[in-house]
């Protein structure tokens, strides 16, 4: 089972940088160390910049997973 944080379409090269701003937001409320932090953010842009650029663009989720006394930080593009 889980819950949507935040939805972004991405159609233009403007919401390529909203779509980092909101991983930055997500991992921040996470409570993401900072090298995870790092390394989450550079992943969802470098995902959401090829999505724009050779697919001409994609809807952005980011999620929480549950189940079993686990969660999970889960992004869908």
């Amino acid at each position: 089972m889980g819950f949507s944080i935040v939805h972004v379409v991405v159609r233009h090269e403007e919401d390529v940088v909203l779509a980092r701003s909101r991983a930055v937001d997500v991992a921040e409320i996470a409570r993401l160390h900072l090298q995870e932090r790092t390394r989450f953010v550079t992943a969802v842009l470098e995902i959401v910049r090829n999505a724009f650029q050779y697919a001409g663009g994609a809807n952005v989720h980011f999620e929480v997973e549950t189940g079993n006394n686990d969660r999970h930080l889960c992004v869908i593009v």
